[in-house]
């Protein structure tokens, strides 16, 4: 008798996903994308509760993606692979886009310390969603990106006020508030001085963003809430004044003062305060820490009049593997 033998078919619908898919594959094409790091000027954990904000975009410094359509899906950032879980934030990219999703390979370097509170995630973020939009030929604007960038965030850190995405998107001097339309500041220098010289020194401590808004959270929901709020609002608006007009001891004032508030917030560490009070001892015009605190970086404002030696006075202090220079002025010289 002759044996029977049973071929195993797959059904219909399985091709059709198949076909489909393949086609997603092919409309994709290799395409690069970066995004930078961002600044905290004033602002940082009051934003949360509805306080005006000023971030910095940190140009100098970015996350670079590739993108290669594969058969697989795999992420890698400095040759290090992308933990399974954080590997969801693609379908967010994918959903966000409203982009039917393929496989990908993403290969990726960084220039942004992380957990250093200079918006290593929000880059990242960011950078995803551009290269995805680029490989299908999809032109998404800053405000877009931003609004997406939030959500794709919400994934490493719970709560956010998007203020990072929303300077990482637009790549400029952004006044913030969650409430209200994002602003660009026009950032003015000084007579001959068009540049604003800032220095990020790192603490070499790390603390998780998400701990650190919880540690905060006991300041702005205890006492007097509206006028804590105010407090930070007023240096914000002193801020921006000082940045529209090239008003540097404005500036200052708000950082300096900023500062004694996040002690009070308790964000501050005994690393980070040391930092401040040597920047302070080097004549810097403004020090304070940026971002959630707990560890990360100390923000300096150097003095216009003598750049150049207070730059080798934080190295020579520091070590030049632990202090960033970087510039602000007008967006053409960003570049």
């Amino acid at each position: 008798m002759r044996e029977q033998r049973h071929v195993l078919r797959r059904p219909r619908v399985y091709y059709e996903l198949e076909i489909q898919r393949l086609d997603n594959l092919k409309d994709a094409v290799p395409t690069q994308a970066s995004a930078c790091g961002k600044v905290i000027l004033i602002g940082e954990h009051a934003v949360l509760y509805g306080a005006d904000a000023i971030a910095l975009p940190l140009i100098q410094r970015r996350v670079n993606l590739s993108l290669i359509p594969s058969t697989e899906r795999q992420v890698r950032i400095d040759g290090v692979e992308l933990a399974s879980n954080d590997l969801n934030v693609i379908d967010d990219a994918f959903r966000a886009l409203d982009v039917e999703p393929f496989p990908l390979r993403i290969e990726g370097s960084s220039q942004v310390l992380l957990k250093a509170g200079l918006g290593s995630s929000a880059a990242f973020c960011i950078a995803l969603l551009r290269l995805i939009s680029q490989s299908v030929g999809k032109n998404v604007p800053p405000h877009q990106l931003a609004e997406m960038g939030k959500t794709l965030e919400q994934r490493f850190h719970g709560k956010a006020s998007g203020l990072d995405p929303t300077v990482v998107a637009y790549e400029k001097v952004v006044h913030f508030n969650i409430h209200t339309a994002t602003s660009l500041i026009d950032v003015k220098g000084s007579g001959s001085q068009p540049l604003w010289h800032f220095c990020l020194i790192d603490s070499g401590e790390r603390a998780s963003t998400k701990r650190m808004v919880e540690k905060s959270a006991w300041y702005f929901t205890s006492g007097n809430i509206t006028g804590k709020l105010k407090d930070f609002n007023a240096l914000t608006r002193l801020a921006k004044q000082g940045l529209e007009s090239g008003q540097y001891k404005a500036v200052a004032q708000a950082m300096n003062e900023a500062s004694q508030l996040l002690t009070d917030v308790g964000i501050m560490t005994r690393k980070l305060q040391e930092i401040i009070e040597t920047a302070h001892s080097l004549k810097l015009l403004g020090a304070k820490v940026t971002g959630a605190g707990g560890g990360g970086c100390v923000l300096g404002l150097l003095d216009p009049t003598c750049v150049e030696k207070q730059k080798q006075a934080m190295i020579g202090t520091y070590g030049i593997e632990r202090v960033i220079n970087f510039t602000l002025g007008p967006a053409e010289s960003y570049a």
